[in-house]
């Protein structure tokens, strides 16, 4: 990562690497290697926290696959805010530590709006108090960014901002445009949506790919797809630059396999530069 210029890692992780579940067991010093390495390679590192208990959105990646109960139990929500206190408390002095992401993609019922603000604003306030000055708090849209942007106003030394997760223009008949089109409709509402987010705090784009919505790429050869990863991704690093986001992160670095969810492959097949 170092060779490739990466400046900023974001790591998800799991409320069971703070709370191990038997017969699993603790995976913190995995956690403190990586911070360890991060910090001797001048790299940053976002702890994000994938995975809360309950699960907040109902998806593989939160670590339980159906009903979202964090949303239904306060025990929950606590056991979530104990994680991200003993997650400040560990790293929070240490050198590589660029932020925290207090929760990674809530899905959130229009009817839990005033549930989220309070839990965003009490994780800010238990978390700042153990993290040195000039580290971020990272709150993520809930994809309502419009609606959540102000949640929470930086406090002293303690700077926040708003987590945005882009993989594509909204559309159904996106299929139906040439890539042209796609990419001048996108950097229209991209620009607009971070200009506007950006009004009441800075935005970071926690994670993003090359890749364009399915319906798009469904309808393409997949001889084309090397040429549309390329010319996708570079247009959506200009769009970044221009709007002034304080940091991006391509989902993932690594993965199964080579192509759009490797990152690392396609800096090595000379396709995106990360």
């Amino acid at each position: 990562m170092k060779q490739r210029n990466i400046e900023l890692i974001r790591l998800p992780i799991g409320y069971w690497d703070s709370e191990p579940d038997d017969p699993y067991p603790s995976t913190l010093t995995y956690i403190d290697w990586a911070m360890d390495q991060a910090a001797h390679h001048n790299i940053s590192v976002l702890l994000d926290l994938h995975g809360a208990p309950g699960s907040q959105n109902g998806y593989n990646h939160s670590g339980r696959q159906g009903k979202a109960s964090w949303w239904h139990d306060r025990t929950h929500r606590l056991r979530t805010l104990r994680v991200l206190r003993d997650m400040a408390t560990r790293y929070g002095a240490s050198p590589a530590l660029w932020g925290i992401e207090l929760l990674n993609e809530p899905r959130m019922p229009w009817y839990r709006y005033f549930l989220l603000i309070r839990f965003y604003r009490t994780a800010y306030r238990e978390i700042r108090t153990r993290i040195r000055p000039g580290v971020w708090t990272i709150f993520h849209d809930a994809f309502h960014p419009i609606l959540l942007a102000g949640s929470l106003h930086t406090r002293k030394n303690h700077p926040i901002a708003m987590d945005i997760h882009w993989y594509g223009f909204p559309s159904r008949h996106v299929r139906r445009f040439s890539l042209a089109t796609y990419l001048r409709l996108q950097a229209i509402y991209l620009r607009t949506l971070i200009w506007w987010v950006q009004r009441w705090q800075p935005v970071i784009i926690g994670e993003w790919s090359a890749v364009a919505p399915q319906d798009y790429m469904e309808r393409r050869p997949k001889r084309d797809y090397p040429h549309i990863w390329r010319e996708n991704g570079n247009h959506q690093q200009e769009i970044f630059r221009r709007s002034n986001t304080i940091a991006t992160c391509y989902w993932t670095y690594k993965g199964q396999g080579r192509g759009v969810w490797h990152g690392r492959s396609l800096d090595e097949d000379d396709i995106l530069t990360l």
